[in-house]
């Protein structure tokens, strides 16, 4: 009696929707560990750098480093490269499956759940750097000069204020009255 050792058959699509949703996981599905630690690997370090981040400026500064200029710049840079390492994951968790299994039939119908997985994962990340580039404009137009030197439109000093003419000044404020519920 011989003992043969059948592999299991791993799902094609299975795989690279695992892939697309975490890096490495369509790997380990398949027990290929080493290449799912080497897919995990960089994404955990990144979390692990932003916790870190969180731990030493707390949570106001981690916002205000990513609402800064540089921050949106890259989150930008990462959003791209995250979609460009999902694709990859997912493309090598489909391919390593596929050389296992067989047939036309199963390698259409993968194929077709491949490339609606890469689309929802593609548009998520397009998704994602379009609000940080509404953020990117948003913070440059609160933040950058206007590009005149202050001077008055007419090119001329307005005239400044004698001691004898009417000043305006506009108080904003509110106040309450002693024993009135509401404010004027």
């Amino acid at each position: 009696m011989s003992s043969t050792t059948v592999s299991p058959r791993f799902s094609a699509f299975s795989a690279a929707l695992l892939s697309a949703l975490v890096p490495g996981l369509g790997q380990a599905y398949q027990r290929r560990w080493r290449a799912a630690l080497t897919l995990f690997a960089p994404p955990f370090l990144l979390f692990a750098m932003i916790g870190g981040l969180f731990t030493a400026d707390g949570p106001a500064g981690l916002l205000g480093l990513l609402l800064s200029p540089i921050g949106l710049s890259a989150a930008g840079i990462l959003n791209l490269l995250a979609a460009a390492w999902r694709v990859a994951a997912a493309v090598d968790a489909w391919r390593s499956a596929l050389t296992r299994g067989a047939g036309v039939r199963p390698l259409l119908l993968s194929s077709v759940g491949l490339a609606t997985t890469l689309a929802v994962s593609l548009w998520i990340h397009l998704l994602a750097g379009g609000y940080v580039a509404t953020a990117s404009a948003l913070v440059g137009g609160i933040f950058s000069g206007t590009g005149d030197d202050g001077a008055t439109p007419g090119g001329s000093e307005p005239p400044s204020w004698n001691g004898t003419e009417r000043l305006n000044v506009l108080l904003i404020g509110v106040d309450q009255r002693q024993g009135e519920t509401s404010f004027n």
